[in-house]
């Protein structure tokens, strides 16, 4: 019900990035995407939204942000330096080599693998 009620608020703009993810989730040729846009324009509203829609069908939606704050503004989302173990020093293509590194990278790609979006 708030799921439809939320559809009647999105712009243009938000509606077709909404329509072209869930045709691509219901295909099954999920991919990686990208959301890049101006502060204030809706996007924490249209992934918030989004992510509701997969889970609402008990399906995996993993939600992945470049900042700490954008993170905090998701429901069960992470900064991606986090999740994905990716080096925080540029010059340096080292990673943890621990076996909990390891536990948890077999973890995350499991639940990548079997994410929809």
């Amino acid at each position: 019900e708030s799921i439809q009620i939320n559809l009647s608020l999105l712009n243009e703009e938000q509606k077709y990035v909404f329509d072209t993810l869930v045709k691509v989730i219901n295909d099954g040729t999920g991919r990686i995407y990208f959301l890049y846009a101006s502060g204030g324009i809706g996007k924490t509203f249209l992934i918030t939204f989004i992510l509701a829609k997969i889970r609402s069908k008990i399906e995996i939606a993993l939600a992945l942000a470049s900042s700490g704050i954008a993170a905090t503004l998701l429901e069960g989302a992470r900064t991606a330096h986090s999740a994905l173990k990716l080096p925080l020093d540029r010059q340096s293509n080292k990673t943890t080599t621990s076996g909990s590194t390891f536990n948890a990278a077999d973890e995350l790609n499991a639940c990548l693998k079997s994410s929809n979006l």
